[in-house]
């Protein structure tokens, strides 16, 4: 996972990172 570009928007890797926390 690569979360070093915000290109899709914040929101989306905040998202991202919550269902990694499950």
């Amino acid at each position: 996972r690569v979360l070093a570009k915000p290109t899709g928007g914040k929101a989306r890797i905040e998202a991202e990172i919550l269902q990694v926390l499950g």
